[in-house]
């Protein structure tokens, strides 16, 4: 009893379905499968009192039967309605009726088309119109394929749309073994050749995107490795000009950066079109896009060396010049074709892949004139032999800045290929990546070592390891590697780094004997970084002047070192003339640095709303000199001071023992 009842309604629900699906279905016999699921759930009950079973179980043959020839009977007379229609339309346009064929649209909707012979014959028809319009068949091509408005295949594929329709069809077609085929015809070689470049295309503005992304993510690098830097009273301040130099790079190089450094119609000097965008081709956004973070990161060099004590204001018309004017005229002679460094004497140029000279000397040397102008920090130095290492307020913050600046030094120089679907540009970008982890982890390694000899010499005996030197070491063999991470090999790669290393240790001792104050140290980091790069490239590339020595490819080689010297070089005195002048302007205005007792109290607490860490000063509070985390804690009750504590000329200020 129960297997019948299983049987019948399993062979109800098969029937139902196929109703649903032709779209035909019939309210009683929809009600009779409902009751019959409904019997067969109540299985606790009697099986007399099943209402329908009886019926079901005598009929159910009959019942099918009656259905399906329904069901096909209606499907085969609306088929051959259209089949019908199909044939007159085909007659009156004098064609051969076709065959057709099932469809099935990404949807799932099923229609008719034509099959691949006749769409090919039309194809070609219409191919032979536009060639020679002249000839007569030409001529009634053309007449054919306008005659068939759009209005009027809108209205045949509507009709054919019908799912009864195309199982019907379906079945006449598997009775007779015809194979159903796709009713597009395969595509020509030129249709093909367009969607390979559409695909490169849209792979190329990705590849971009993505790592531009990466690129401008950089910018919480800084943020993060200057608040480490400093001390915890002007937190607010840095964070503050991080942004001010991302938002007001991105307003003045849509107006005038990009026009001045890729511009259309472009010059040896600079760009004279695309201002604000216009008559830019929407396929440029995305190259838009990544030089943007490449201008803007350039901005953001300058922010470390005048901290705690740039006014905020400065730092805006600072951001704007150098986004709109400096960094785009330099970058336009460096990277555009027309550039009068890039195309050098016709054989050989300016060779700066990623940037060691375009971005950061051109950031480097504006940020030692801004700290030249602008004076050390209050406290810094004693005196002429004499130096106070204002200590760092978070190490973690520093440590991570310096983690997130190393992440996107792999798209800084990876990307900076700017396309990827060239059959070389894989390995391009591949090796860029490749020789960046070799030159910053070389460059590691180095500043860690050589800051445990040069504490330990300071120190005579006791020498520590420094993470600051570390971190700082690795930045600058990064910045080095940019020039060439495109052409070294690896061997290359980790020469570079190490002396990168080595370079920036001399140049921050330098900066300190000349009593010029850079909190992260971004002029050793960046301009001695960048200056070695563009000048070892020459050296080290693939076919420089160490592997080239005796043969007929050593005279191009050492002309390559004369561009990128004269390039270096030009860089420089672009961007210290200007910033001289600026700068210049600013202090001599007085609208360049904050007033004494600002700088004492904090930027945080007297020129911003908010302030990171309000417990330690007070909310709201008013100009303090000399404020002190210590001595705000010290009237916290379970306060106590260490019985050895030594009093220092400043409680932010303790003598240097391990700065390089």
């Amino acid at each position: 009893m129960a297997c019948s009842v299983l049987r019948t309604a399993l062979l109800l629900l098969l029937l139902g379905l196929l109703v649903q699906t032709a779209q035909h279905q019939r309210s009683d016999w929809n009600e009779v499968v409902r009751e019959a699921l409904r019997a067969l759930d109540a299985d606790e009950r009697a099986p007399d009192e099943y209402p329908l079973e009886k019926a079901v179980k005598d009929d159910v043959n009959k019942a099918a039967k009656w259905q399906l020839e329904r069901m096909f009977h209606d499907a085969l007379k609306e088929a051959e309605d259209v089949e019908r229609e199909l044939e007159a339309e085909a007659t009156s346009r004098r064609e051969v009726p076709q065959s057709y064929v099932v469809h099935v649209d990404e949807n799932g909707v099923k229609t008719f088309r034509k099959s691949n012979e006749q769409v090919e014959e039309q194809r070609d028809s219409k191919l032979l119109a536009l060639s020679s319009p002249s000839e007569p068949a030409a001529q009634q091509a053309l007449q054919d394929r306008d005659s068939e408005t759009e209005s009027q295949l809108k209205t045949r594929d509507k009709k054919l749309e019908n799912p009864a329709v195309a199982i019907e069809l379906a079945a006449k077609m598997l009775a007779n073994d015809t194979v159903l085929t796709t009713a597009s015809a395969e595509p020509s070689i030129s249709e093909l050749n367009s969607r390979l470049s559409t695909l490169a295309a849209n792979s190329d503005m990705f590849f971009l995107m993505i790592n531009g992304i990466m690129v401008y993510f950089m910018q919480a690098g800084f943020a993060l490795l200057e608040c480490g830097a400093i001390r915890s009273k002007n937190v607010v301040s840095v964070l503050l000009k991080t942004y001010v130099d991302t938002i007001f790079c991105g307003v003045a190089y849509w107006l005038f950066g990009y026009a001045l450094a890729f511009g259309g119609n472009p010059n040896k000097f600079c760009g004279t079109r695309f201002w604000a965008g216009e008559s830019m081709d929407s396929a440029a956004y995305m190259k838009w896009f990544f030089q943007y973070t490449f201008a803007s990161k350039t901005v953001t060099i300058v922010a470390g060396a005048v901290a705690e004590r740039c006014r905020i204001g400065a730092y805006m018309v600072y951001s704007i010049l150098m986004s709109s004017l400096i960094y785009p005229i330099e970058s336009h002679w460096a990277w555009d074709p027309a550039g009068w460094l890039h195309q050098g004497d016709g054989q050989v140029g300016y060779q700066d892949f990623a940037g060691s000279g375009v971005v950061h000397i051109c950031g480097g040397a504006i940020a030692f004139v801004a700290a030249l102008l602008i004076g050390p920090r209050l406290g810094r130095f004693k005196n002429m032999e004499s130096e106070l290492l204002i200590t760092h307020h978070s190490v973690s913050m520093y440590a991570l800045g310096g983690f997130i600046l190393f992440v996107g030094f792999f798209s800084f120089n990876g990307a900076s290929q700017q396309v990827i679907s060239g059959a070389m540009d894989g390995f391009i970008a591949s090796n860029a990546v490749h020789n960046t982890v070799i030159a910053g982890c070389f460059a590691s390694v180095t500043g860690l070592f050589a800051s445990r000899i040069v504490s330990h010499v300071r120190t005579k005996g006791r020498g520590k390891w420094s993470l600051f030197a570390t971190v700082n070491a690795g930045l600058a063999g990064l910045v080095a590697i940019c020039a060439g991470c495109d052409k070294v090999h690896g061997w290359g790669a980790a020469m570079i780094g190490v002396i990168a290393a080595l370079g920036y240790f001399l140049l921050s001792w330098l900066m300190v004997r000349i009593q010029v104050d850079d909190a992260v140290d971004a002029i050793a980091v960046h301009f001695g970084g960048g200056f070695l790069g563009v000048v070892l490239q020459p050296f080290f590339k693939s076919d420089g002047i160490l592997l080239t020595v005796g043969t007929s490819k050593a005279t191009v080689a050492w002309n390559a070192l004369g561009w990128n010297l004269a390039g270096a070089l030009t860089i420089t005195a672009w961007s210290m003339g200007i910033a001289f002048v600026l700068f210049g302007i600013m202090k001599y205005c007085g609208r360049f640095r904050v007033r004494e007792e600002v700088e004492r109290g904090g930027i945080d607490v007297n020129e911003i709303e908010e302030e990171c860490y309000p417990s330690a000063v007070g909310s709201n509070s008013p100009i303090i000199p000399n404020v002190n985390v210590q001595d705000s804690f010290s009237s916290q009750p379970g306060y106590q001071e260490l019985p050895d504590a030594t009093e220092t000329p400043d409680s932010d200020e303790v003598p240097d023992s391990t700065r390089p």
